[in-house]
């Protein structure tokens, strides 16, 4: 390729010198150039130098990334499974509890509509109805299923923080992680 400005001249040498000019220089850029000729590399050498430093760095390397890459895809999907699993262990649990509590109720009630003919019920149902007349045994149920619902709202509002820190920090760090990317992106426009 020969020279822009002296259209007869091919470009032979860099300019390698820590400044703005054109880089490309041909035998009269050179001279005209005025820079040590020490900070000047013929183009084969240069080019020699450039690939050199290219295979010294490795970047042509991708094991690294490659298994850093994995390492954050196994570490996702590892994630993705506990939470899953979590939730619904925690699913279970709100279920069961709530299941219970309904089972409970739900046998209060069937006494209660069980033993229309109290003639024909068993000792222990009638003594069941006794001690829900006189009220301890149904006063003593709502009191417990009362801390039970309290108890309840309490596991939820704690849920409900944690996992809305959860997020907030996992956004942060999905943030961190776009910012280095448009950072890198930035500096090279």
């Amino acid at each position: 390729m020969n020279c822009t400005y002296h259209f007869k001249s091919p470009i032979s040498m860099i300019c390698i010198a820590p400044h703005k000019c054109q880089r490309k220089l041909c035998v009269q850029c050179l001279y005209d150039h005025g820079v040590d000729i020490i900070k000047t590399v013929p183009i084969e050498k240069f080019q020699k130098m450039a690939m050199q430093k290219l295979k010294d760095t490795k970047l042509d390397e991708i094991s690294k990334l490659t298994q850093q890459r994995m390492a954050f895809k196994v570490l996702l999907s590892q994630t993705e499974q506990m939470l899953k699993k979590i939730l619904e262990e925690l699913s279970q649990s709100i279920k069961s509890v709530y299941d219970w509590i309904e089972k409970e109720n739900q046998s209060f009630i069937n006494i209660i509509n069980k033993n229309i003919n109290l003639v024909e019920s068993s000792y222990i149902d009638i003594e069941k109805l006794v001690n829900i007349e006189e009220g301890s045994t149904l006063n003593d149920w709502n009191a417990e299923k009362n801390s039970y619902m309290i108890e309840q709202d309490k596991k939820k509002n704690w849920w409900g923080q944690h996992i809305q820190a959860f997020i907030e920090k996992s956004k942060n760090g999905i943030e961190q992680i776009q910012s280095l990317y448009n950072d890198e992106e930035e500096y090279q426009m």
